[in-house]
């Protein structure tokens, strides 16, 4: 992983450098021959129009001192317009355009690497005669092939250099990553007590990374803690019923207890176990996202009549009387729910308050901010503030309570996860007194948008 981590690096900065050098060789190549161009046709001017260019020793001054590679006065025909010299090399008569011997102008240009530029004089022959010519200078421009050498000279440098530095960065990178990879190979194997060593010299990105990883081992230490006592809940709820059932029916065999009494045990003991099975299916299909829910529009009037109906047939004839306050402005809301759903929350927290109330269940409906708010009250021993947190997080079990049937905790794990999936919200509210609160918040459909 080293090498290939430092052989890309190392492809990526050579076709960049290479790029890149290419471009700048050939962009400033084409600014040396334009300035070369332009400077030429400027001193060519300034010689033409200030200094006695006719004399060879002038010119040989002249050109050592301006850096030429060739200037000459080259004597032209008007009348035939051709050239009677030599043009200093390696120019021929063929580049430069006629016309200026008769406007008496100039040229300049770029010949095979080099910079010309040729303007019409009056060479001085006595002090009587002149003779048409022409003034050219030339200047070398370097080679693009010794342009490309020295760039390739730079590339292999920096080559080298970034070879350096690409072997240290992947020597690095491998040693965080190695740490990485040995954390989650581990937390892979299932050991998920597994963490990454923080280390506070290395890169924000791989701090990141790392604390990802613990974040996600933290998370599944959790989730398999969670699993171990949800398992061991299990086991325990099952066995509850199955016990009973074992023991009633040895009774019966043994002649020990009255057959129709045994029976009716036997029958409780199974449809608590039936029940308990049914959670669990129900809680099974929540968890894997498979479980149906059937939205419609609906009042709220026979949301609260179906969970009060309910409860009311269990407390009747009991010690726990159920008080009821529904606000007028609580009835015929319109809700866009899963009847059904709904109702079988309502009727989970109405059945967990009948379990532990001592002598009163209480249901409260308000309408507040385009929200129906539920509350369930009882006035029971209270939920313990350690037990609150975890409440609608893993099954706590209830036991009896005074005598009455006790539940194995996933009726709530239910009720919080249908209220997520229909986007209402349930939660234990403090109270100022002893008992438990809990309260279910569902989104109210407009009544402009409500079809009953």
């Amino acid at each position: 992983m080293r090498r290939r981590f430092a052989l890309a690096m190392s492809s990526v900065l050579i076709v960049a450098l290479f790029i890149a050098g290419i471009g700048v060789a050939l962009t400033f190549r084409s600014q040396v021959q334009s300035q070369s161009v332009h400077q030429l046709g400027i001193e060519a001017e300034a010689l033409a129009s200030h200094i006695d260019v006719t004399r060879g020793a002038v010119l040989q001054v002249i050109k050592t001192a301006a850096s030429l590679s060739g200037a000459v006065v080259v004597p032209v025909n008007v009348n035939t317009l051709s050239i009677r010299g030599t043009l200093p090399p390696p120019l021929v008569p063929g580049i430069l355009d006629n016309q200026l011997f008769i406007d008496g102008g100039g040229q300049a240009g770029i010949y095979k690497d080099v910079a010309y530029a040729a303007i019409f004089v009056d060479q001085h022959i006595n002090q009587f005669v002149t003779r048409p010519s022409i003034l050219v200078i030339t200047r070398s421009i370097p080679p693009l092939g010794k342009s490309i050498s020295f760039l390739l000279v730079v590339i292999v440098a920096a080559i080298i250099v970034g070879l350096i530095v690409a072997g240290i960065l992947s020597a690095r990178f491998a040693r965080y990553l190695r740490r990485f990879v040995g954390a989650t190979q581990r937390i892979s194997e299932g050991n998920f007590s597994a963490r990454v060593e923080s280390r506070l010299d290395q890169i924000e990105e791989f701090q990141d990374l790392e604390r990802a990883i613990n974040s996600m081992a933290t998370r599944l230490e959790e989730a398999q803690e969670n699993q171990s006592q949800f398992l061991i809940s299990i086991s325990h709820d099952l066995k509850t019923p199955l016990t009973s059932i074992s023991g009633y029916a040895e009774a019966i065999i043994d002649g020990a207890i009255d057959p129709e009494s045994g029976a009716r045990r036997i029958e409780g003991a199974s449809q608590r176990l039936s029940r308990l099975i049914q959670d669990l299916l129900d809680l099974a299909k929540l968890q894997a996202n498979t479980f149906s829910l059937s939205i419609r529009q609906v009042s709220s009037t026979e949301i609260i009549d179906a969970a009060l109906s309910h409860i009311g047939q269990r407390v009747e004839g009991s010690e726990v009387h159920l008080s009821v306050d529904v606000k007028e402005e609580s009835l015929e809301v319109p809700l866009e729910i899963d009847p059904d759903r709904l109702i079988q929350i309502l009727t989970n927290i109405l059945n967990n308050a009948y379990k532990f109330a001592r002598s009163e269940v209480l249901f409260v409906s308000t309408v507040t901010s385009r929200t129906l708010k539920i509350q369930i009250r009882d006035d029971g021993p209270g939920i313990p503030a350690a037990i609150r947190d975890r409440l609608f997080i893993e099954p706590i079990g209830s036991g009896d309570h005074r005598g009455r049937e006790g539940g194995s905790g996933y009726g709530l794990l239910i009720a919080e996860r249908l209220s997520k999936s229909m986007g209402a919200t349930i939660k234990v509210e403090e109270t100022s007194t002893e008992g438990t609160s809990i309260s279910i918040s569902i989104p109210v459909l407009s009544s402009s948008h409500f079809k009953y």
